[in-house]
């Protein structure tokens, strides 16, 4: 199910807001159960090494949290870990009010994942702990994968963001209901006049992996004839004016990469910035999964309680919305971008590329609506009472994820839960809002 972008970017900023202000820790000592993937050292500081995600206790809860490598991690007495033991009670509450089975949860600090923890199961049925290592479907935060891989081939000479995408594709796109030229910019940045049109996703979402590959399903789509097109696959504005959501404009962001390098998308992510950042944990298919433990998607029953799906679903056009990962993980590819494309000596971009990602594309651009979504490359903004942030916001089959980035770039916060969410209703808003505000304020204490 797709929502209206600017609707909820407007409520999951109310939510924010609403929580501001408030008491979100109790001062006390926690009583959660959660799973900790940080392991404090003598002096109190958090060892953010990658994760591995082959190993760590995923069959029983322990309340004194596990670390990255499995280890029951050592009490310590320092601020760090006070002030992370007080966030524990409204957590869970929090949680627990969304009528979520679990969550995974991280703040990224001083260019680094500077704590990361997990609550709840897994999975409700076989009551799995829910652990930092477990994987999810991060859904539309994917598409921070995407911008990276373009921003590496615009470094490389092979790719231009005011290009006519023309210029590298096999075939070629043009917008039926209105001139202009679409670049790779305009696609980054949702003003590429490109739409999912109305039930896209309940149509080409199949159980398990894409049947369909990427390259075959954007020629159906975007093509005159092809089994997938339509004019509806498009809005009547002109590019970098309109802003429409739209997970078939980013996937075809993807395929360029693709096909200038002439490599699957998928390899060339897993080689060029899965593994140079130590983001051992991604894969894009199911099938890939292997024996990383996985968190399984869930939806609510008649009676209002968390239920497992038969499945994950697969789409072909994954690379908007079908990167499972650790939350950690993902936390180091939010570092990297955030201090500008360099993560442990590892430069992925050069400064000015990570700058372009966090820049606002068409300051002009308005919705159909009239509201201004101020789009840099995959990122939104969002202004709140306690300041403005970039941010993404994933909602996908049976999970739903955000990550939230101070304007500055001094902390982010990215949580997921293995559970559909509806953002229109107030409580759920309320919830979301509350835990987003404990760890942006408790992130300040790291």
């Amino acid at each position: 199910m797709r929502i209206k972008f600017s609707f909820l970017l407007a409520i999951l900023t109310a939510g924010i807001t609403a929580a501001c202000g408030s008491s979100t820790s109790s001062g006390g000592t926690g009583t959660g159960t959660g799973q900790d993937s940080s392991s404090t050292s003598d002096n109190g500081t958090l060892d953010t090494s990658p994760s591995d995600t082959a190993s760590g206790d995923t069959t029983a809860a322990d309340t004194k949290g596990t670390d990255a490598s499995g280890d029951v991690a050592k009490p310590d007495t320092g601020i760090v870990t006070d002030v992370l033991n007080s966030l524990d009670n409204d957590l869970t509450q929090s949680m627990q009010a969304l009528g979520a089975p679990g969550m995974s949860l991280a703040i990224v600090k001083g260019g680094k994942v500077a704590w990361s923890k997990a609550y709840g199961v897994a999975d409700v049925d076989s009551q799995e702990a829910f652990t930092p290592q477990h994987l999810v479907r991060v859904g539309d935060l994917s598409q921070a994968v995407v911008a990276l891989a373009v921003m590496q081939q615009v470094e490389a000479g092979t790719l231009s963001l005011s290009a006519d995408i023309n210029t590298y594709l096999p075939f070629k796109v043009t917008n039926p209901l209105h001139s202009g030229t679409i670049t790779l910019g305009s696609l980054l940045s949702l003003t590429s006049g490109i739409t999912d049109r109305s039930g896209l996703y309940d149509t080409t979402a199949l159980p398990g992996d894409p049947t369909v590959l990427l390259a075959d399903f954007d020629q159906s789509y975007f093509v005159t004839g092809g089994a997938e097109y339509a004019s509806a696959n498009f809005v009547n504005a002109a590019p970098n004016a309109t802003y429409t959501y739209a997970y078939t404009a980013m996937a075809l962001a993807a395929h360029v990469v693709q096909q200038v390098t002439k490599t699957p998308f998928e390899t060339y992510t897993q080689t060029k910035i899965f593994a140079p950042l130590g983001m051992t944990s991604a894969v894009w298919f199911k099938k890939d999964i292997g024996t990383k433990p996985a968190a399984w998607p869930h939806g609510l029953d008649s009676s209002g309680n968390p239920s497992k799906y038969d499945d994950y679903t697969g789409v072909p056009y994954f690379p908007a919305v079908e990167l499972y990962v650790s939350v950690p993980d993902f936390a180091r590819l939010l570092a990297c971008l955030t201090t500008g494309g360099t993560l442990d000596g590892k430069a992925l971009i050069k400064k000015a590329s990570a700058d372009q990602i966090f820049t606002v594309q068409n300051p002009n651009a308005t919705d159909v609506d009239g509201n201004d979504w101020s789009m840099g490359l995959a990122f939104g903004t969002v202004q709140a009472d306690n300041g403005d942030f970039w941010n993404l916001v994933g909602v996908d089959w049976g999970f739903y994820c955000e990550s939230w980035t101070k304007a500055d770039f001094s902390v982010s916060v990215v949580q997921c839960f293995n559970i559909d969410l509806d953002p229109s209703d107030s409580t759920t808003v309320s919830n979301l809002g509350a835990i987003t505000t404990s760890l942006l304020g408790q992130a300040d204490s790291l």
